[in-house]
C-alpha cells in the first residue's frame, strides 16, 4: 500500500453463529505479483522464531560458522524456499546477539588494551563504536610488531578467513615474512562486518600505527570491499590476489579443462611457480595452452 498503493484486500467478519464471512474482496493488483520460487524472500512471509535463535546460538557456542549453521537450516527444511526466512534475517539475528554480549567483552578489551600501553608504551590500539557507543571493531600492535614491520615491511599479507571467536568476527592479521622465511606479525584486528568502510577503517587504524609508512605490495583474497579499501587507503600500493585463494578457485573455474587435460594441473603449476617475468608466463601459457 505504501509503495504503489495497491487496493488489493479481503476482509472477513465472524458473525453471530460463529461463522466467518468475506465482507469485502478487491482482487485487482496494482503491481506484478512475486512469482512461487520468490514468495519466500517477502517480508511477510519471513519469521525467524524464538526456537531458531536458540538453535543457532547453540551452534555457534559449538564452535560451527555460519555459513555451516545456515546450511543446516536449509537441509533441515527441505530447500531454502520452506526455510521461513532467508540468510539475512539469520546474520541479523546473529549481529543483535553479539551486540548484547559485547558489552562486558569489550570492557574487558578495552582493559586489557590499556594495561597493556601502560606496560609498554609502543603498543598502540584502536576501538571503533556505534551511534549507540558499543564497540564494532577493534585493532591492535605491539612494538615488535612495529619493528618488524620497518625491516620486512614491504610486502604484507592480509586475510579475514578465520571468525572462530564467540562473536563470529573477521579477524584481521597484517602478516608479513622475515629473513628466516617466518611468519611474523604487523598487527591485527577485529572487524564487526567486511563493508568498505570497516576496512577503511581498519587499514587507516594500521597505517597511522606503523608511522605512515605504506608497504610495496599487499596480497588478499578476492573480496571485492578489501579491494576497494585497498585503492582508497593504498592507492600506490600494488595489489595482488593470494595463490593459495586462486587454486581454490581452479575446479570451480576450470572443472571442465581438468577433466578434459589430466596434465593440465602440471602445466598450470609450471606456469605459475617457475616464471620470474610476465613474458616468461605468457610464452609457457602459449605452449601449453589447452583452453580452447
Amino acid at each position: 500500500m505504501t509503495r504503489c498503493d495497491c487496493k488489493a484486500k479481503i476482509v472477513v467478519h465472524k458473525n453471530g453463529s460463529d461463522r466467518w464471512e468475506v465482507k469485502t474482496f478487491v482482487e485487482a493488483h496494482s503491481h506484478n505479483l512475486m512469482s512461487p520460487s520468490k514468495v519466500h524472500c517477502l517480508r511477510s512471509h519471513r519469521h525467524f522464531t524464538d526456537s531458531h535463535k536458540v538453535v543457532m546460538d547453540n551452534m555457534r557456542k559449538a564452535g560451527i560458522g555460519t555459513a555451516k549453521v545456515l546450511n543446516f537450516f536449509t537441509n533441515e527444511a527441505g530447500g531454502p524456499e520452506k526455510m521461513g526466512f532467508i540468510d539475512e534475517d539469520a546474520r541479523n539475528a546473529l549481529k543483535l546477539q553479539r551486540h548484547d554480549k559485547h558489552g562486558k567483552s569489550a570492557q574487558e578489551l578495552l582493559l586489557y588494551f590499556q594495561n597493556k600501553q601502560r606496560n609498554d608504551d609502543n603498543f598502540t590500539y584502536a576501538i571503533q563504536i556505534d551511534n549507540e557507543c558499543r564497540l564494532t571493531s577493534c585493532f591492535w600492535a605491539d612494538n615488535i610488531s612495529k619493528i618488524d614491520y620497518e625491516a620486512f615491511g614491504d610486502v604484507v599479507c592480509f586475510d579475514t578467513t578465520y571468525k572462530t571467536n564467540e562473536f563470529d568476527m573477521p579477524f584481521g592479521p597484517f602478516v608479513g615474512v622475515n629473513h628466516h622465511k617466518q611468519s611474523i606479525l604487523f598487527g591485527a584486528g577485529l572487524l564487526f562486518g567486511e563493508t568498505i568502510e570497516d576496512f577503511e577503517w581498519l587499514f587507516q587504524s594500521w597505517l597511522q600505527a606503523m608511522g605512515g609508512k605504506l608497504p610495496k605490495a599487499i596480497i588478499t583474497d578476492q573480496d571485492p570491499a578489501i579491494a576497494a579499501a585497498i585503492a582508497s587507503v593504498f592507492p600506490n600500493t600494488e595489489h595482488r590476489l593470494c595463490m593459495w585463494h586462486i587454486v581454490q578457485k581452479l575446479p570451480e573455474k576450470l572443472g571442465k579443462v581438468i577433466n578434459e587435460n589430466p596434465s593440465f594441473n602440471n602445466d598450470w603449476r609450471n606456469c605459475v611457480y617457475m616464471c620470474d617475468e610476465e613474458a616468461e608466463f605468457d610464452a609457457l601459457w602459449d605452449v601449453n595452452d589447452t583452453t580452447e
